[in-house]
């Protein structure tokens, strides 16, 4: 049992947003409460699952499964907006958001690699004056921009674990976890009279050891 799971504080989001940070079951693995956090689900007042606000909207297969996820994509745009074509990584949510206004101007949208898989494309960089190659330091002087071809690889979206804002907020509520045990053991001590229990400030423990 997690220290969190033990004393029942609850894990809040440092900042409020409507982004699946995963699946449900990713949720609870790190004591993520799907009623608070959006997860890869649809929204079910019922049950209390936030869930995921392009829910409804979403196409992919890994819609309620296993996302969210990133896809590479051929996006064909209508002759009303020129008919170009591009091609770029998305998430999920952004296919949701954007497929139904690009089919609706004669477009089309075409997933062609998946996460770990590769894409080309055509992209602007900078380019060394006197080498010829590509620079990589975006500070450097005697370069001009041109467009090449590159390869990308797709690259995963964040898992919950491997989110840093998440690991901040799990961190945070063992933090107030601890500190709310230490003050109910010293308001113990004062109502006893057990004033020599109190420690000293910089002695203070977090919490007990667990047996």
């Amino acid at each position: 049992m997690s220290f969190i799971e033990e004393t029942g504080i609850p894990v809040s989001p440092i900042n409020q947003r409507p982004i699946p940070i995963g699946t449900i079951a990713e949720a609870e693995e790190m004591n993520l409460s799907p009623a608070v956090f959006s997860t890869c689900a649809r929204p079910n007042a019922a049950t209390g699952v936030l869930g995921c606000a392009w829910f409804d909207k979403c196409r992919v297969s890994a819609k309620g499964k296993d996302g969210p996820k990133n896809y590479g994509c051929h996006y064909f745009k209508g002759k009303a907006q020129g008919g170009a074509r591009t091609t770029n990584v998305y998430d999920c949510m952004w296919i949701a958001s954007h497929i139904h206004d690009i089919e609706r101007n004669g477009g089309a949208l075409r997933v062609v690699a998946e996460e770990g898989e590769t894409i080309e494309r055509v992209t602007g960089v900078s380019i060394n004056n006197a080498t010829g190659q590509v620079e990589t330091n975006p500070y450097a002087v005697g370069t001009h921009r041109d467009d090449m071809r590159i390869t990308e690889v797709v690259k995963p979206f964040p898992r919950p674990k491997d989110n840093p804002e998440l690991i901040q907020a799990v961190l945070s509520a063992e933090v107030v976890a601890q500190e709310m045990e230490r003050r109910s053991d010293e308001s113990l001590a004062v109502a006893t009279g057990n004033f020599h229990a109190i420690a000293p400030v910089d002695k203070r423990e977090g919490r007990k050891p667990r047996k």
